[in-house]
């Protein structure tokens, strides 16, 4: 009958079927990687077109031959910066991962306590790896099958040693005793804080080592010259960094100015003195000596300057030498010296007048002399003017002569004068007789003016020869015109109105007694300038009540031209013209029952020459009531943590919250607000508004203000306190460490209020003071104490000291030493 169809099941599932009636049908089926079992049931059933069936049966085994695949292996390569990392790889296998098999080996030692997982094995090592050290890592593992695989890989730390920089001191130091310190850092695995060694010439120091720096201050002042400080520093792989740096403690000698005097002097008893100083270890006042041509005097000594006054007369014509010998504490010795002698300088002659141009033909003229040696010899004064000895005025310090009817131009003046000792001294200079025009000032009307009358006028003036006033002319557009003259002013007052829209020249004319000439004008037309309006009220709002008893609407008016026209005032309001009373100085109008929102004001005014000023403003009716604002969070003298959130809600039932006007303050500083509503409002009748701050621990005060729109403000304060969740000691700190004068403060924060003990401790543990015991304070970011230095009343030696600083609560202990160094 043929075949009607053949199955192929595999496992009790049918992977492939095919239909007759067909006299030969055959099947197949290829598995896919890993789908293969190590038992596997085949059956062939067949069943021909009558429904008659046959049946095979088949068994057979698959056996894996892939490996499992190893991935991510880490580290790889060199410069792991990392001296504790992570060593491991992945790996995966489609019939499943043998986890007993899984092995780690780090230079051929396998590793015991690696963690194995189901996709990765991993090893992290407890102690830090070692730089200069290759590293091969063997990761073995097999599939459920039982095939192995591995993988071998190498790293390497990295080998840069860490890095100093910021050395001190360099170059000189001037104190002695230095801050030695440096800073340092590592980009790779990081700084070993034990391996910091500092040495000064060769020897370790006690210095204070921090994460990246190092620093050292000698107890004593170090020897002078040259120095050497050499810091060693390592990371954590081992790596070692060094730097040696030199710096020198001062060998200055001490340094000395002004040695007194010098050169030419004027008197023959003068006063031997001189200046020294010392930046470093500071003069040695017994070494000072003070010698005057090489003997030595009783000279007065200070901590910087050395004098002396001469007692007997000195010679002229002998040259003098001072010399001063001054030594430091160190015993570096200077010298110096000056030299001088008694003057014989020539008379100094000056303020020689008059020079340039003078304003007039009589002229005063004079010079100064002086002499700074034996004096001036007044009988031996002479002047000379234009080459001819005029009768001039001799005085001790200087010559003058009265000149009249000088002619215009150029003329010479020659001075002579001798001191007492018959040095002479002369001097000539030239001055000129003024040859300018007149000035005219003030060409008046210019510009636009406000009346149709003006006043033509100009002033002016000569500083020389003076107005010749018949020169004098003044005209209009060419016009001249018969005006008032006089040796200042000239004027003239239009008696008819002139035209708006005509542009006038004012021209004026003006020569001196000698004849020069000066001409100016200026231009003017009448103005264009409407009347102003200014002080218009009401503007912004006005209460309820103040519209219904009647509000006075009111502006001031001004014109700087021909003035208001108080017949041309007109006023609206709210587009409805009303009847204001005008004056050419303010209009005014009484409005009565406006009612509440924005009203506008319009008003007209012209002036006398009809320019118009068209002028509007607004202001509103508004509620007097301020709005209410209460403090939700926190409550007053209520605790709170460090992060509190500040909770308000306002509201207003006229014209509503100005979100903008809300102000919330913690002890005067403004804060933030995280929400409000609703949000993107401007106004609103309520809301409320969040703040979260971070703040300080202690008391605190909160203030809050609004405002609604009508500007009414409530205002509400609330007082809380500030402490942490647990008690802490926040940032011990004692200053200035190290104390020279054996007082410091010591500061630290305080997280709760606590009973607070502060005890001082020497190198032995032994207690050398109780600066406080169990005084309470409150929590804060600033409690401070302050030690003296001392033991019943004795000062304590040089030294390291101990301060414990214990804070308790009913629940909670709390302690921190520091250190405080005492270098007196």
């Amino acid at each position: 009958s043929g075949i009607a169809k053949i199955s192929l099941i595999i496992n009790g599932k049918t992977v492939v079927e095919k239909i007759g009636p067909a006299n030969s049908l055959s099947v197949e089926y290829t598995f896919g990687k890993g789908e293969g079992k190590s038992h596997n049931e085949v059956k062939i059933v067949a069943v021909d077109v009558a429904g008659n069936e046959v049946v095979k049966r088949a068994d057979f085994g698959v056996q894996e031959v892939d490996a499992p695949v190893i991935s991510d292996m880490t580290p790889k390569g060199d410069g792991v910066a990392d001296a504790t990392p992570t060593i491991g790889a992945s790996y995966s296998d489609p019939s499943g991962i043998d986890l007993s098999s899984v092995t780690l080996s780090l230079n051929g030692a396998v590793i015991t306590d690696v963690t194995v997982g189901a996709s990765k094995v991993s090893y992290t090592p407890t102690k830090p790896l070692k730089t200069g050290v290759t590293y091969t890592v063997k990761v073995a593992v097999k599939d459920n099958a039982g095939i192995p695989a591995e993988a071998l890989w190498t790293f390497a730390l990295e080998t840069v040693a860490p890095s100093i920089t910021d050395t001190t001191p360099t170059g000189v130091d001037q104190t002695g005793m230095p801050l030695i310190s440096a800073k340092f850092k590592d980009g790779g695995t990081g700084i070993d804080k034990d391996s910091v060694k500092l040495t000064l010439d060769g020897k370790a120091v006690a210095a204070e080592v921090t994460a990246s720096a190092v620093s050292y201050k000698p107890s004593s002042v170090l020897a002078k010259g040259k120095h050497t400080a050499e810091l060693s520093v390592a990371d954590v792989a081992g790596n070692v960094g060094t730097l040696k740096w030199d710096f020198n403690i001062e060998e200055v000698l001490p340094v000395i100015t002004d040695i007194e005097p010098a050169g030419a002097i004027n008197t023959d008893r003068p006063v031997l003195s001189a200046r020294f100083s010392d930046a470093g270890t500071g003069v040695d006042l017994s070494s000072v000596v003070l010698t005057l041509n090489g003997e030595v005097v009783n000279a007065a000594v200070t901590a910087s300057n050395v004098s002396y006054g001469v007692q007997e007369p000195l010679k002229p014509g002998v040259t003098y030498t001072v010399t001063v010998k001054v030594a430091d504490k160190a015993g570096n010795v200077a010298t110096g010296s000056s030299k001088f002698n008694l003057e014989g300088t020539l008379p100094v002659i000056s303020n020689a007048k008059p020079t340039g141009t003078v304003q007039s033909v009589d002229v005063a003229i004079s010079a100064n002399y002086s002499d700074a040696g034996s004096g001036i010899d007044v009988s031996s004064a002479l002047m000379k003017v234009d080459g001819v000895v005029v009768p001039a005025t001799p005085t001790a310090s200087g010559i003058s002569y009265q000149a009249t009817r000088l002619m215009a131009g150029d003329h010479t003046v020659y001075v002579e004068v001798a001191d007492k000792f018959g040095n002479p001294t002369s001097s000539s200079w030239s001055f000129k007789v003024e040859e300018t025009p007149p000035t005219i000032t003030a060409v008046e009307p210019k510009g636009e003016i406000g009346t149709a009358k003006p006043v033509l006028s100009a002033s002016y003036s000569d500083a020389g020869t003076g107005i010749d006033v018949k020169s004098v002319v003044l005209s209009l557009n060419g016009e001249v015109k018969p005006a008032m003259v006089t040796e200042s002013q000239v004027s003239y007052a239009i008696l008819t109105p002139l035209e708006r829209g005509v542009t006038y020249k004012v021209s004026v004319q003006v020569a001196d007694k000698a004849g020069n000439i000066a001409s100016a004008s200026s231009s003017f037309s009448l103005e264009t300038t409407p009347p102003k309006i200014s002080g218009n009220k009401p503007v912004g709002t006005v209460s309820e009540a103040d519209a219904a008893a009647g509000i006075m609407i009111v502006a001031k008016l001004s014109d700087e031209g021909s003035g208001v026209d108080p017949n041309s005032v007109m006023m609206w309001v709210d587009g409805n013209k009303v009847n204001a009373e005008a004056t050419p100085e303010a209009v005014e109008y009484k409005a009565v029952g406006l009612v509440y929102g924005e009203h506008t004001v319009r008003l007209v005014v012209a002036d006398m020459l009809g320019n118009i000023a068209d002028f509007s403003w607004k202001f509103s009716v508004d509620d007097t009531t301020p709005p209410t604002v209460t403090v939700l969070s926190p409550k007053q003298d209520s605790v709170v943590g460090v992060k509190p959130v500040i909770k308000i809600s306002y509201s207003d039932e006229g014209s509503g919250v100005d979100l903008t006007t809300i102000s919330v303050k913690v002890d005067d500083k403004p804060v933030t607000a995280a929400t409000m509503a609703p949000t993107g409002a401007k106004v609103v009748a309520a809301g409320e508004a969040s703040y979260e701050v971070s703040l300080d621990y202690g008391a605190h005060t909160l203030t809050v203000s609004v405002k609604d729109v009508a500007g009414n403000e409530a205002n509400v304060e609330v007082k809380f306190i500030v402490e942490g969740d647990v008690l802490k000691l926040v940032k011990p700190m004692n200053y200035p460490n190290p104390t020279k004068s054996g007082r410091t403060k010591i500061k630290f924060g305080l997280s709760q209020a606590s009973d607070v003990s502060v005890a001082i401790y020497d190198f032995t543990g032994t207690l050398v003071c109780s600066v406080a015991d169990k005084e309470p304070k409150a929590s804060s970011d600033a409690v401070e104490f302050e030690w003296d230095g001392m033991r019943d009343g004795d000062k304590l030696a040089n030294g390291v000291y101990f301060c414990k600083i214990l804070a308790e609560t009913n629940s909670e202990t709390k302690y921190e030493i520091i250190k405080i160094a005492i270098a007196r």
